[in-house]
């Protein structure tokens, strides 16, 4: 039989998708060399789009959370040991999974838990992280009822942020002006406001640092420290500086060396990193790190270091700067002084991109496109 030529406008030409030739991000796992292990797209990978990761270096594992197909999310715990490998996986429906809802995922190594939230349903879950069963759910409206918060619930919804606090077995919660306690166990006494934030200042983002006790509670134009023994509060502090406004956002908190880092962008693709001091009564500008590309960056409690990507176009290279001894190498100048990352890594040029996933774990950097909400995907 002779074969058929079908007319060009309907001839089918197999191509090799874009996809599956693009470069996706690199592995590091030699430093000192520089050399990288070219992370390639996976059409057999299960993970969905990963829109948090939450890692406890204690117990060397991780948990993502992944936007899955439908309104379907995923909770994924992987091993920092054997290079990342997936060991546990779980799925939760919801009634709505834009990529725009509230979502907060914390997770606790040591004491085997995993917080989560999200705005469609307005509960809290707390699962185990290492069979992902769900524990106890606790409703955010009845939370509200109960601190007299009702007729603020829908904005809180939507803005509440929390965090856990291991030695009190409680979850710390923010919720507008008021800081709330609540007992994980159901059968302990109700949610108790433990602090009321007075005045004008409105605060967003509430984090617990557990080896030094003490609570961060980020503001606009200021930052809350508050310290909490097993009493209650044991101290406080709120402090101040012009160069916290609208236009900066905290990118990392060192209690060791009691300073944090703000960024402030100056332009659409430039910012700059600020150090603040507050080891003297007064927040103190101690150093700054000029013209920071917006790449994206990483802080390592482990190695008190904070990554960060420099260079244009296809000439970019990891850097990081070391906080360790920072209070004593700086101290409180009259003047801030002018700092320089360290280059640490080249990212090859074929790696080009305006958003960059990094992570760093014992010697170890990955650095890979981040995936962005419109990025498709098949099941």
């Amino acid at each position: 039989m002779q074969a058929i030529e079908l007319p060009r406008q309907i001839q089918i030409t197999p191509e090799c998708h874009n996809e599956r030739a693009k470069c996706h991000g690199f592995i590091f796992t030699n430093l000192k060399d520089g050399k990288p292990i070219r992370l390639n797209y996976c059409p057999k990978s299960t993970v969905g789009i990963v829109i948090s990761v939450e890692t406890d270096l204690d117990t060397h594992l991780a948990v993502a959370l992944s936007r899955e197909s439908g309104n379907r999310v995923g909770f994924n715990v992987f091993n920092l040991t054997y290079q990342f490998r997936l060991v546990k996986r779980s799925f939760t429906q919801l009634q709505c999974n834009s990529i725009n809802s509230r979502h907060i995922l914390r997770f606790y190594g040591k004491k085997q838990k995993l917080i989560y939230y999200h705005e469609s349903h307005a509960n809290i879950e707390i699962r185990n992280s290492v069979s992902l069963k769900r524990l106890s759910t606790f409703s955010l409206a009845e939370i509200c009822k109960e601190v007299g918060l009702s007729a603020s619930f829908s904005d809180l919804k939507t803005s509440m942020n929390l965090d856990y606090i291991p030695h009190l077995s409680s979850m710390i919660l923010l919720l507008g002006s008021k800081i709330v306690m609540v007992s994980e166990k159901k059968t302990k006494p109700k949610p108790s406001v433990i602090f009321n934030i007075k005045g004008h200042e409105t605060y967003h983002n509430i984090i617990y640092q557990e080896k030094r006790k003490v609570l961060l509670v980020e503001g606009i134009t200021s930052i809350l420290l508050m310290g909490l023994d097993n009493m209650g509060i044991s101290q406080l502090r709120i402090l101040k500086s012009n160069l916290l406004g609208r236009a900066s956002k905290l990118l990392c908190w060192n209690p060791i060396e009691e300073v944090f880092v703000v960024s402030q962008r100056i332009s659409p693709k430039k910012e700059n990193h600020y150090v603040l001091s507050y080891a003297t009564p007064n927040l103190t500008h101690i150093g700054s790190l000029m013209n920071i590309p917006c790449y994206g960056n990483h802080y390592d409690e482990d190695s008190q270091s904070l990554f960060f990507i420099e260079g244009e176009g296809n000439y970019k290279n990891v850097s990081f700067l070391e906080f360790k001894g920072i209070s004593a190498r700086l101290g409180c100048p009259d003047k801030p002084a002018i700092l320089e990352g360290e280059c640490l890594v080249y990212i090859p040029e074929n790696l080009d991109c305006d958003d960059f996933y990094i992570r760093y774990y014992k010697d170890t950097l990955i650095v890979k496109r981040k995936p962005h909400p419109e990025d498709k995907f098949t099941r």
